[in-house]
């Protein structure tokens, strides 16, 4: 099979699967989810990153939390691979 062939079928295959990916985690605007922070943001002064249960990765404002703490976010917004959220609380498990 020619090379272009080969690179123009993987070029589809990414784009479906963007495409994809983009419908699953739009759905997530507006869900309340557990998050572990695991890392200051070294973009945003102020923000947090942590992690879904199911693995996304979430910026979350907030100076008042550390790494490791476990908490209640609701998404605000999605942006390619990334969510963005705000803090609720600290989730039950945490207390």
């Amino acid at each position: 099979m020619p090379r272009r062939v080969k690179e123009e079928r993987l070029a589809r295959v990414i784009a479906l699967q963007d495409a994809i990916n983009a419908r699953r985690i739009a759905r997530s605007v507006g869900a309340l989810e557990e998050v572990l922070i695991d890392s200051a943001n070294p973009k945003q002064r102020g923000a947090m990153n942590g992690r879904t249960g199911g693995n996304r990765p979430v910026t979350v404002p907030g100076a008042h939390l550390e790494v490791g703490d476990l908490v209640q976010v609701r998404i605000t917004a999605a942006s390619g691979h990334w969510l963005t959220g705000e803090f609720v609380e600290e989730a039950a498990a945490a207390r």
